[in-house]
């Protein structure tokens, strides 16, 4: 999720600086979560320790997301949950949810999808072993809200 919204981002999450428990966002994201859906019975589903699933209903998953502001990032995320269950053996569908909006989109791995996540992983990997973090650049109805805001830009604006 994080690579297609921001590498510097990704980068901070994966060295465990995790800024996010203070962000206000994070917190109405959890609400939602819990909140939503109610009657399905399978949420909050971890598997391996790698991927957390929002709710399983039968033969799909199903991601929640406060915002369809993030689509494409969203879609990724749940494209690469169908590819990990893939591997595994499992193949699904995905839907993505903004309750908020009262919105769902359908989430299909094609062989589309499968490529471009293949060479997204290679980039994650390339970013998560960096000495430093990849240079800062302004992000247009993203840095402002960004848990990371202060990090990135502390002196610069």
């Amino acid at each position: 999720y994080y690579y297609y919204i921001c590498e510097r981002k990704l980068w901070m999450f994966s060295k465990g600086l995790g800024t996010e428990t203070n962000s206000e966002k994070v917190l109405v994201g959890q609400l939602l979560h819990r909140f939503s859906y109610p009657r399905e019975t399978k949420r909050e589903v971890l598997i391996d320790g790698v991927i957390a699933i929002d709710v399983v209903k039968g033969k799909e998953i199903v991601e929640v997301k406060t915002s369809s502001k993030l689509e494409k990032a969203s879609m990724m995320q749940v494209a690469y949950y169908l590819y990990y269950l893939e591997s595994k053996g499992i193949k699904l569908k995905g839907e993505l949810r903004f309750p908020k909006e009262k919105k769902r989109t359908e989430v299909i791995l094609d062989e589309n999808l499968r490529q471009n996540l293949k060479e997204a992983i290679e980039n994650i990997k390339k970013i998560k072993s960096m000495e430093k973090p990849p240079k800062v650049s302004k992000i247009h109805g993203i840095c402002r809200s960004c848990a990371y805001h202060d990090f990135c830009w502390a002196g610069e604006e």
